[in-house]
C-alpha cells in the first residue's frame, strides 16, 4: 500500500522550479509517496522453506534472495524487482521522494506550518511530516530511490509558450 503526499502550490516560498510546476494538478505539487517495507525474516522464513520444497514457490519470491536477505539484520527491507537493488530498514514504512527534490529542497521553501495533504484528505504540518521521516520517533525512513507516479518533465507545447509571453 501506498500513500501520496502533496503541497498546494500556493504555500511554497519563493520561485517554483520548473519541472514541479509541471507535476502540478488541481494546485497539488507531490512532495514524495510512503510505501509499505517487506518483513525480512518472514521473507527469509519462506525463501528457505521454498527451497527445501517445504511450501511452493511464490510469484514474489523474485524479488528478493535468500543471500540479499541475509546481508544486513534490519528487519525490514524493500525490492521492486528481481533485478534492482535490495534496500534495508528500520522501519515498517519508507518514503520515496518524487523527483530530485528531497528533505532539503522541501525545508526550505515550506513553512513548518504549511498544511501537507495525502491523496486520501488526511491532513498534516510539513513539520509532522518530516518528524514522521527523520525524527527520533520516526515511522517511516528515506528510500534513496526516487519513486513515485509523477509525470517525469518535459517542455510544453509550443503554442502554451507563446500564450504565457503574449
Amino acid at each position: 500500500m501506498s500513500t501520496e503526499f502533496y503541497v498546494n502550490m500556493d504555500d511554497i516560498i519563493g520561485e517554483i522550479p520548473i519541472e514541479l510546476r509541471y507535476q502540478e494538478s488541481d494546485r497539488l505539487i507531490p512532495i514524495g509517496t510512503r510505501f509499505g517495507n517487506g518483513d525480512r525474516e518472514y521473507k527469509l522464513d519462506r525463501l528457505i522453506q521454498e527451497e527445501l520444497g517445504l511450501i511452493k514457490h511464490s510469484f514474489f519470491s523474485e524479488s528478493a534472495t535468500i543471500e540479499e536477505l541475509r546481508s544486513s539484520d534490519k528487519p525490514y527491507f524493500s525490492k521492486w524487482g528481481k533485478d534492482s537493488e535490495i534496500e534495508f530498514f528500520d522501519t515498517k514504512t519508507r518514503f520515496s521522494w518524487h523527483s530530485n527534490y528531497a528533505l532539503d529542497f522541501w525545508d526550505s521553501v515550506l513553512d513548518d506550518s504549511t498544511n501537507i495533504v495525502d491523496e486520501y484528505g488526511s491532513e498534516m504540518s510539513w513539520k509532522e511530516l518530516k518528524e514522521a521521516i527523520t525524527g527520533p520517533d520516526r515511522y517511516m525512513e528515506q528510500s534513496r530511490f526516487i519513486q513515485g507516479t509523477f509525470v517525469r518533465y518535459t517542455a510544453p507545447p509550443k503554442e502554451k509558450e507563446q500564450e504565457k509571453e503574449g
